[in-house]
């Protein structure tokens, strides 16, 4: 059986669900989908866009600053695990003054 979901359809729950188990989704469909999804939550929005910027998911290249950005924003909200996930990718930089 073949089931199609739309962008639309598809929910960050979902995506985040994805990110964190089998990562079958449509690239195109997530990626447009957490472009678009800053009316829906956008704390979770920023937080799955840097780890799928940070790693490299969906057919993205690794963007480092980009990830950063993301998750800085949430780092004063002690939101979900974004101290882990910033910590790990500042620890790839080759800027010694991001690591501290």
């Amino acid at each position: 059986m073949f089931v199609s979901i739309s962008a639309w359809g598809l929910s960050l729950k979902e995506i985040e669900a994805d990110i964190f188990g089998s990562k079958k989704l449509d690239k195109i469909q997530v990626i447009k989908k957490l472009n678009d999804a800053g009316k829906e939550d956008k704390n979770l929005m920023f937080y799955l866009l840097g780890i799928v910027h940070g790693y490299g998911l969906y057919g993205n290249e690794i963007n480092l600053k980009k990830a950063e950005e993301y998750l800085l924003l949430l780092v004063k909200l002690d939101y979900k695990d974004v101290n882990y996930f910033l910590g790990t990718l500042l620890s790839r930089s080759s800027d010694p003054q991001k690591v501290r």
